[in-house]
């Protein structure tokens, strides 16, 4: 790891009444602007800032805590660092079901996976606690760069014992939501791919309940070793014509120059490195083709997976005139790729 690997920022607060909501919300918008994308994890980041704040100002007696945030880019991990003016350490033990203290230490030892320590200062402690951020992509070490880090932290991870699962997972269908704009208004949209060029997909609901399967019974359902994606492939051709067909009028697709793609993805805060690495993903489709579609998903979901045109005729609201009020869970409105 490098100096230039990673990135800190650190904060004095007092406990103010929303001090520790106004840390969550601080940190959250912090990690973004440096590439982080924390996706579902964005929930225990801001449960990790609120124990070890509220453990801090309990014992604080009003005085200043300091927060700091260091996030490594190579180990895709981000550690929070709390100093307070007190000599009290926290201490793992058991609590009552109704105590009204101790669980929080419980929640950063599984959020962090037992990756936190206690350490006094010459004005108190200070609280460290790692989080690892997960990755998955369909590709193998060898075949792009991005596959070659997920390999490179999978050893990681394995190294230090933490218990993780690798999966393996295609292009959402949901990114196509960062062109709306473009769809609405101009009829278009595009990304770094050839218009045959068949790609493999999955829906975010679908990932979901897979994801949801595997907490519900860790040892009983196997996420790693295949790719989890609907069983058939499809185009960006095919996606014009059923966005055509569900909307009522002409949808065209042109593929995106690669500096366009790494220029739009930079705009909107990721890391001009990183904006390569996912065009690597495209590329390799490109080139070589996407890894397979499988029945994987489907058979442990026991349910059809959703398939591109279903997905889309649920989603046609999306893609017109009041795209910006439909019930649908959307990316920014200014859409990330803008005309090609």
């Amino acid at each position: 790891m490098t100096d230039d690997d990673v990135l800190g920022a650190s904060w004095p607060l007092t406990p103010f009444d929303g001090a520790v909501g106004f840390a969550r919300r601080l940190v959250i918008a912090t990690l973004r602007p440096w590439g982080f994308e924390l996706g579902d994890r964005a929930d225990d980041v801001a449960l990790l800032v609120s124990e070890l704040l509220t453990n801090a100002f309990s014992y604080s007696n009003g005085q200043l805590v300091t927060l700091g945030l260091y996030a490594s880019r190579s180990e895709h991990a981000l550690t929070l660092d709390v100093l307070d003016g007190s000599s009290d350490h926290p201490e793992l033990r058991a609590a009552d079901d109704d105590a009204e203290h101790g669980r929080g230490l419980f929640i950063v030892d599984h959020l962090t996976a037992g990756c936190w320590t206690s350490q006094a200062t010459d004005r108190g402690k200070r609280v460290l606690a790692t989080l690892t951020l997960p990755v998955g992509i369909q590709f193998a070490p060898g075949q792009c760069t991005m596959a070659d880090e997920a390999a490179a932290l999978e050893a990681l991870l394995e190294k230090s014992g933490i218990a993780f699962d690798v999966v393996q997972l295609p292009m959402f269908l949901e990114n196509i939501l960062y062109q709306c704009q473009s769809i609405a208004e101009t009829g278009a949209f595009t990304f770094p791919v050839d218009a045959d060029r068949p790609f493999s997909y999955i829906s975010c609901d679908d990932d979901a309940d897979l994801f949801c399967l595997k907490i519900l019974s860790p040892d009983s359902v196997d996420l790693s070793g295949t790719l989890m994606s609907h069983h058939a492939q499809a185009t960006c051709a095919q996606w014009a014509s059923v966005l055509g067909e569900v909307c009522g009028r002409p949808i065209t697709f042109a593929r995106q120059t690669d500096e366009h793609f790494v220029a739009s993805l930079a705009k909107y805060g990721m890391r001009r490195d990183a904006a390569a690495q996912v065009l690597g993903l495209w590329g390799r489709i490109s080139t070589e083709g996407d890894a397979p579609a499988t029945r994987t998903a489907e058979q442990l979901l026991g349910r059809p997976s959703t398939d591109l045109e279903t997905w889309t005729k649920a989603h046609v609201c999306c893609f017109g005139p009041e795209f910006t009020s439909c019930p649908h869970p959307h990316p920014p409105t200014q859409h990330m790729f803008g005309p090609a």
